[in-house]
Formats: structure tokens, C-alpha cells, sequence
């Protein structure tokens, strides 16, 4: 009986763990342009793979009036074709 309860205690506390390890990529693909509840729910089930791919993947520039995805640098939109210069 205390062996279960032991056992249930060390399952919950490695859940809420990674619950928190998840935290980690999303918060870093969010600013990186990136959906946070997908980056959050790849980064608590896989959370050594993902950390590192959230690390090393470039930011997302979207149009500041469809947003689009963009290139960087980008002068007119490919989409809805304004001028982003300004």
C-alpha cells in the first residue's frame, strides 16, 4: 500500500515536472513568431527533442497587415502587396 502511494507520488511529480519543462521551447518559439499551445504541448511530450529545435529554428516575420508569412527584409508583401518600408 505505501509502495503504491510512493509510486503515484514519484508519476505525479514527474508529470507536473514536465508539465513546467514544456514552458521552456514554447516560451522561445512564441517570440520566435510560433504557435505557443503547439510548441508547449511538443515540448512536454518530447521535451529533449523539441528544446533544442525551438533553439536553433529562425524567427517568423509576418505582414504587418495579413499576416502573412514573410521574408526578412522584405520591401512589399507577397501577399497583399503593401509597402513595408515604411
Amino acid at each position: 500500500m505505501m509502495e503504491e502511494q510512493m509510486m503515484i507520488s514519484m508519476m505525479v511529480d514527474i508529470l507536473i515536472t514536465a508539465l513546467f519543462l514544456g514552458l521552456i521551447p514554447a516560451i522561445i518559439a512564441h517570440k520566435k513568431g510560433y504557435n505557443f499551445l503547439l510548441w508547449w504541448f511538443c515540448g512536454w511530450m518530447l521535451w529533449i527533442v523539441v528544446l533544442p529545435w525551438s533553439i536553433c529554428m529562425k524567427a517568423r516575420y509576418t505582414c504587418p497587415y495579413c499576416k502573412e508569412v514573410i521574408k526578412k527584409g522584405a520591401e512589399i508583401c507577397i501577399h497583399c502587396k503593401k509597402d513595408l518600408k515604411k
